[in-house]
């Protein structure tokens, strides 16, 4: 499990906690043969019961070891044609690969390679049984097989090598007919980069609407609904996030006021106040996180706040376009299914534009955004280690108010200082003992990050409790000096 702390206001600060995983970036070993922006190359095939495919996409990652948090997996997914977005889980998982396999979508195979080189394995296939995935350790009465891994080079940024593996013979032969018989081989490169997947991505056609427009349908229970307008708000919840978005597509306009935040709740009670009695909901995320869009519903028409939701588990998400300017694709039902007491089918193409509401404190500034800065952060760094460095100097909560009141952007603090006036006189010492250690990471350096002429997100590393930190904070120039804004950490 990972930590999240997000640091824009006292109450976030207080209570954000989450799943999520990040990379390290020491180097696995020294040596280190190719560039490490290459583009992910395999050539190999994987066996099941006589039937072989071709591997020609390859995918890694770097995931936390399950057995030891302080230990990392490199999780390299080979496939026999390129991966739909959402189906890989940012923390390795394969449920959506067995999906895919059990509907015949994708074939393949998966290995973890540990730092000590050892690898684990699973098969993604549409076997005789109707499985999916065919993991090294079958049973007792199938003696696993063991994946052969022969390294080229093995760092942070860069695998090479191949790697192989036959099934073995059932010690009881009477079981033997039952036993899978599979193998695999693959030669491959991959690169890989910290909190993301590298690989290329099935892509789908754009939609070719214009910006904000849907077009295509909801059926609920018989009743057709003609959906027309589709929105993306940016959301503040994650720095480590280039594009974050709520995401409603809805049938009736929405007002123009509806969209200067970026929760969702603003947005479903807009769309109830239109005159929308049915919304499709969805998060996108640059990180890949699995599609699960949803349809809410009004239950009260004379309740703005009386909403439900259920969820499409069977839509199929594509994604033609997901970046700091729009997202473009289709959700869709191959056919209509059942969810407790209603029957959903669905089929909607959208191009809605990523908007932001303007307030300096949203979203992280990123290559795509900024200039890169250089290892220190320079004077925004500088500031940075300069606040974190005095906040444990601090005695008690008025000591740390007047130093937020100097290090901080103004408007970061007036959302601070706002929360703190709910704070009981009785609760103050613990209250400051929390933010103190909110605030800060034993050991940090400013590793890097990016810039515009008045703002810069930190990129940020260091331990917090023995354990391994990262961070992203935003800094805002304000009258010449570089003031802390928002902020989030992870924590392995």
């Amino acid at each position: 499990m990972k930590r999240i702390i997000m640091t824009s206001v006292l109450a976030l600060m207080l209570v954000s906690m989450g799943c999520n995983r990040a990379s390290s970036n020491q180097p696995l070993e020294n040596a280190s043969l190719l560039p490490p922006e290459i583009v992910n190359t395999v050539e190999g095939s994987v066996t099941f019961n006589g039937e072989t495919v071709k591997v020609s996409h390859a995918y890694a990652s770097v995931v936390k070891n399950d057995g030891d948090d302080r230990k990392q997996n490199v999780v390299i997914i080979f496939t026999d044609r390129p991966a739909p977005w959402g189906v890989i889980d940012q923390n390795g998982s394969d449920s959506n690969f067995k999906e895919k396999a059990r509907q015949g979508e994708l074939k393949g195979f998966t290995i973890r390679i540990a730092e000590d080189k050892t690898v684990n394995f699973t098969i993604y296939y549409h076997g005789r049984s109707g499985d999916a995935a065919y993991p090294s350790s079958l049973s007792e009465e199938y003696p696993p097989a063991k994946a052969v891994f022969k390294s080229v080079s093995f760092t942070a940024t860069l695998v090479q090598g191949s790697v192989s593996v036959k099934s073995e013979k059932p010690v009881d032969d009477e079981k033997a007919e039952y036993a899978p018989s599979y193998q695999f081989d693959a030669t491959f490169a991959v690169s890989l980069k910290p909190d993301k997947w590298t690989g290329v991505f099935y892509k789908p056609p754009p939609s070719n609407l214009e910006p904000g427009r849907a077009t295509g349908q909801l059926v609920v229970d018989g009743k057709v609904m003609k959906l027309n307008y589709a929105y993306a708000l940016q959301s503040r919840l994650d720095l480590f996030e280039e594009t974050n978005a709520n995401f409603v597509i809805t049938e009736k306009l929405l007002p123009p006021e509806a969209l200067k935040g970026a929760n969702l709740q603003d947005l479903l009670r807009a769309a109830h106040q239109a005159g929308n009695s049915h919304v499709i909901s969805e998060n996108f995320s640059t990180r890949g996180a699995p599609p699960s869009p949803q349809v809410w519903k009004m239950k009260d028409p004379q309740n703005a706040e009386s909403w439900d939701y259920d969820s499409l588990l069977h839509a199929e998400v594509e994604v033609s376009q997901l970046d700091a300017k729009a997202i473009d694709g289709k959700i869709y039902t191959k056919e209509p299914f059942k969810w407790f007491d209603h029957t959903y089918e669905v089929n909607v193409s959208f191009n809605a534009p990523l908007i932001t509401s303007g307030d300096p404190m949203d979203g992280p500034v990123t290559v795509g955004t900024g200039k890169p800065l250089p290892a220190g952060g320079d004077d925004p760094g500088k500031a940075y280690l300069t606040f974190i460095q005095a906040v444990p100097t601090t005695k008690n909560l008025k000591e740390l108010t007047q130093l937020l009141e100097a290090s901080q952007a103004a408007r970061v603090f007036a959302e601070t200082k706002k929360s703190m006036t709910t704070v009981p006189a009785d609760k103050e010492q613990a209250t400051f003992e929390i933010l103190k250690s909110l605030l800060t990471i034993k050991d940090a350096r400013v590793d890097g990050g990016f810039w515009t002429n008045d703002k810069a997100t930190l990129w940020i590393s260091g331990t917090d409790e023995g354990k391994k930190a990262s961070a992203r904070v935003n800094m805002h120039l304000e009258n010449n000096l570089w003031k802390v804004g928002a902020g989030s950490t992870r924590v392995d």
